[in-house]
């Protein structure tokens, strides 16, 4: 009988939001500083705190990465920071309502429900009432504290650096802030982030865990090997002007694996493509940057090599890929999706780290009862989103899982390179990528399977909408004009970094309906600007389309989510059922009825949530109602509205 191993990625992830413009510009969102408070640091300080026979893999992306610098090295300020480090009573208007929209962007029944202060203040503003400098410096406070790790509330944490956060103090006030507090919660948020990489760096040298990297701006790499290959069924799709740029698909691999080593101080081994997307072609890529292994989804693994989807433990080992040098694991979807979408329902933390680990255990038993070797499941997935709508910022759960994982008495977690290498100190035998069975060919698809299109895991959420395909004819263009440019090479060399940083998936993630979400405008005006800016640093005009925005100003309602809308906004509902929804405008006039389709994405799991497109508000709506029919099939009262302004 062989044994059973673990094989455990969190992915780290967030796109350029610098405002192109040099060391002058801020930074468009404030995800990077919040993610780093709340998560990646936290992340590292569980791993710590694990049992010393835990082994993880955390992936970084390098766009994640340079922008830790922006803000240590270069003092730049994301956008809400700034607002949040000035005076409320010295903000316009617009100021003030911009940064009260920002401060109740949290998880509302773990955080807001249960919190008196920041609950009374929630309520005032979905009423509309007007908030004074008091009120506004209350929920600008405890939404940074909400985004600070819960270690860092609760307790006093010497961080890597050797600074010291203790924010009990301020967690006990509940109220009563003042500004001095607010800078002193954003500048605990500030050490935090310096300390992120330095706490890496330590448990990789202790041996406790192995950094693997992504290509620099997170591209969807086969379709920058080219978009013709990419298989988009989903009805009425279709693919744009072929874009097909080798070069660049080469080159983010090859930033990558160069910034990764001169931050963490050794280079990586592994990868982990962006969104899993692989393909036949962006094989090479991999084996000529060095790289020892990559991993995808075990839906690629289903439509790769004639058939192997009919192999009931095919998922359970590696592959080999091209020449023989490099292995490709396939995560476990399921398991990978119960932890990113599902426990975090779960009130229990030790009961949903019980349900996790025997469900982990019983798949990988089963899949040994078959076979004489050993078995891996591979477990891979986002290490930041899941957290704000887990009780306690799922500190307890993922401490109970590596408890019950560091044991070792099952199975025995590894990192991907120590399970191809092998490890004789902890009994981990090798499995050299040339002794692995080969797939080939490997398919042209990601971890996803678009919503509405035909199953099997594909490409479709970033291209294939108009939305999208709009968007990669503009960056085609600019890519042409850069090719032909006879531009000096320092000019050339500027535009071809905005150019790398506009082939981020992000971008094209959240154009279309397949995908929606708060920032749509954001992401949409930074997509273009990069994309503008490449044009100028070759001393070009830009195109005059790039003026004009791609994606409509998409507007998300929630139940649990106040929301404001303005002439030209598309408004998306959201529910946590399938079936209709009605609506009707200006006290139910022109009633119509849509129905609720499956979310997918990085914010969405099984079961849920639903949505759907209800209309673009124009000058003489004033309030949409709408209500939703219920799973016995009797539509609900009335009771849902947004106004607009």
């Amino acid at each position: 009988m062989g044994k059973s191993y673990v094989a455990w990625l969190w992915h780290f992830h967030q796109p350029p939001y610098a405002e192109p413009g040099g060391a002058a510009a801020g930074l468009a969102l404030p995800w990077v500083r919040l993610h780093a408070s709340r998560d990646y640091y936290q992340m590292a300080y569980l791993a710590a705190a694990a049992p010393p026979e835990l082994r993880l893999t955390f992936n970084f992306t390098p766009s994640l990465l340079a922008q830790f610098e922006l803000y240590a090295a270069e003092g730049r300020r994301d956008r809400l920071m700034d607002l949040s480090l000035r005076d409320p009573a010295r903000l316009t208007p617009a100021e003030a309502e911009a940064l009260l929209a920002a401060a109740f962007d949290v998880n509302f029944r773990n955080v807001v429900k249960d919190h008196p202060r920041y609950f009374k203040l929630y309520r005032r503003y979905a009423r509309r009432e007007s908030f004074g400098a008091a009120e506004i410096t209350d929920a600008v406070a405890l939404f940074n504290l909400a985004w600070t790790g819960e270690v860092f509330r609760t307790a006093r944490v010497e961080l890597a650096t050797g600074a010291v956060v203790e924010l009990r103090p301020l967690e006990a006030k509940g109220g009563g802030y003042t500004p001095a507090d607010v800078e002193a919660i954003i500048g605990a948020q500030l050490e935090i982030m310096r300390a992120v990489v330095p706490a890496y760096r330590k448990l990789q040298e202790e041996g406790r865990l192995e950094i693997s990297t992504t290509p620099f701006y997170h591209p969807i790499l086969p379709l920058l090997h080219d978009s013709e290959l990419a298989a988009v069924d989903r009805p009425g799709a279709s693919l744009p002007p072929r874009f097909s740029w080798p070069e660049d698909a080469s080159e983010q691999v090859r930033r990558a694996v160069a910034y990764h080593e001169r931050t963490f101080g050794a280079p990586a081994e592994g990868m982990w493509p962006a969104e899993g997307a692989v393909s036949e072609g962006v094989v090479p890529y991999f084996e000529e940057a060095g790289m020892r292994w990559i991993a995808s989804d075990e839906g690629v693994l289903a439509l790769s090599g004639g058939g192997r989807e009919a192999e009931p433990d095919a998922a359970f080992r590696p592959y080999r890929l091209g020449e023989g040098r490099l292995a490709i694991f396939f995560r476990h979807h399921g398991l990978s999706d119960a932890v990113g979408f599902e426990y975090q329902h779960w009130d229990e933390a030790e009961a949903a780290a019980a349900d996790f680990v025997a469900r982990l255990y019983d798949l990988l038993a089963a899949a040994r009862s078959r076979t004489v070797h050993d078995v891996v499941a591979t477990v891979a997935l986002d290490g930041e989103n899941a957290w704000g709508a887990y009780p306690g910022q799922g500190v307890a759960f993922l401490t109970e899982v590596y408890r019950r994982l560091g044991r070792g008495d099952v199975a025995r977690t590894v990192t991907f390179s120590e399970y191809l290498a092998g490890n004789p100190a902890r009994g981990v035998a090798p499995h050299p990528p040339v002794s692995l069975d080969l797939v080939r060919p490997l398919a042209c698809a990601s971890w996803i399977d678009e919503a509405g299109s035909a199953p099997g895991n594909d490409l479709g959420t970033w291209i294939g909408e108009p939305e999208e395909n709009r968007a990669w004819e503009l960056l085609g263009a600019a890519r042409e004009a850069w090719a032909r440019s006879p531009a000096p090479a320092p000019r050339k060399e500027e535009a071809r970094e905005y150019l790398l940083a506009a082939e981020a998936s992000d971008w094209f993630w959240w154009y279309g309906e397949d995908q929606g979400g708060g920032s749509d405008e954001a992401f949409d005006r930074l997509f273009r600007e990069n994309v503008a800016a490449a044009y100028r640093a070759l001393g070009e005009e830009p195109p005059e389309a790039l003026a004009e925005a791609i994606a409509p100003r998409r507007r998300v309602w929630r139940p649990d989510r106040h929301l404001r809308l303005r002439p030209g906004d598309l408004l998306v509902v959201e529910w946590p059922h399938p079936g209709e929804v009605r609506f009707g405008v200006n006290g139910w006039q022109d009633v119509a009825q849509r129905p609720l389709t499956p979310a997918t994405g990085a914010m969405a799991g099984p079961g849920g949530p639903y949505r759907a497109s209800l209309l673009t508000v124009t000058a003489d709506i004033r309030r949409v109602e709408f209500t939703f029919r219920d799973a016995a099939g009797e539509w609900l009262g009335r009771d849902f509205f947004v106004l607009v302004n």
